[in-house]
């Protein structure tokens, strides 16, 4: 019976969510309230100071790799915010729904950037099908329930007789994460959307793997059992691999549209990754107009950012 409380739930959550989509003259409305918020003034303010500085003619031009980073970070964003909450739905049927949230909106950023990435990449190395190497099968082995990263997993061995590209991948400099002034949280979403993607690619071979299954708590299983939540996941990595972010989270969509605008204008290497996100973090921690939930949101998409540049 829990199982299905629990279903029953989460799928009222989902078409709550989906049904707040389509209302085309709220959206309007909150269009024009979002860009009169102090946040939104700030943000276009930290753009305008950056790109002022920007010589003519210096633009970065790698629109390719562009398309997936920004793929990346709707997806995160987007699978973040649902996955939130979805997560607190599940938690709810469990008896915990503010872990269910903020384990789910973690699992859904790492879901939901991964699969955009993936989709919007030049050419699928894997069938993103097979469920051997399934970007939730992976994250389920990857991620330990207090949101941290099972490095027991990882086979270093392997990596040390890899090329040195591969470790480059998986680990931002010091210095950098420093200065991007993102949590261990949600630099671990950066990170395991790194691991995740390297893995389907064959550069990261996994180990241990049955005994990170069975150290899986109930929460986490009931999130990964759930066809709706890692559907719905899937559903905005996909919408983020060809552009479109889907939530009625209009303040979020302009927060990541102008992240966007300055990424493209601005970032030339990782280095200036890691300058604009601490820009950002710093007026978002700031802001007193968004939710905890949302600023998570955010600074997930800032942290896939930060690593999907590498």
């Amino acid at each position: 019976m829990k199982i299905k409380g629990i279903g029953t739930c989460l799928f009222l959550t989902i078409a709550i969510m989906l049904i707040s989509c389509s209302n085309g003259d709220t959206y309007e409305i909150q269009s024009f309230k979002v860009e009169n918020t102090q946040v939104i003034t700030d943000l276009k303010n930290v753009n305008s100071e950056l790109l002022s500085t920007v010589p003519s003619g210096t633009r970065w031009t790698g629109k390719e790799k562009m398309q997936v980073v920004s793929a990346d970070i709707g997806g995160a964003w987007g699978g973040g915010r649902i996955g939130g909450r979805a997560g607190g739905s599940i938690g709810m049927a469990l008896g915990n729904p503010i872990t269910g949230a903020v384990f789910g909106a973690f699992l859904g950023g790492v879901i939901g950037g991964a699969y955009a990435s993936w989709l919007a990449a030049p050419a699928e190395m894997v069938d993103i099908a097979d469920n051997s190497q399934s970007i939730e099968g992976v994250c389920k082995i990857l991620i330990n329930d207090d949101m941290s990263i099972n490095e027991s997993a990882i086979n270093r061995s392997a990596l040390r007789a890899a090329e040195s590209t591969t470790t480059n991948k998986l680990d931002v400099e010091e210095e950098l994460i420093i200065e991007s002034k993102l949590d261990e949280n949600s630099l671990n979403i950066g990170k395991t959307h790194n691991i995740i993607l390297s893995v389907m690619d064959g550069s990261v071979i996994l180990q241990n793997e049955e005994q990170a299954l069975l150290d899986s708590s109930n929460l986490k299983e009931a999130l990964f059992n759930s066809e709706i939540f890692i559907d719905s996941c899937k559903a905005m990595g996909a919408d983020a691999s060809v552009g479109r972010l889907s939530t009625s989270d209009t303040i979020l969509s302009k927060v990541m549209e102008l992240f966007n605008q300055v990424l493209e204008g601005y970032a030339l290497k990782t280095d200036d990754v890691a300058f604009i996100i601490g820009k950002y973090v710093d007026v978002i921690e700031e802001s007193n107009e968004l939710t905890t939930e949302q600023k998570q949101c955010i600074k997930s998409g800032l942290a896939t950012a930060l690593y999907s540049f590498k």
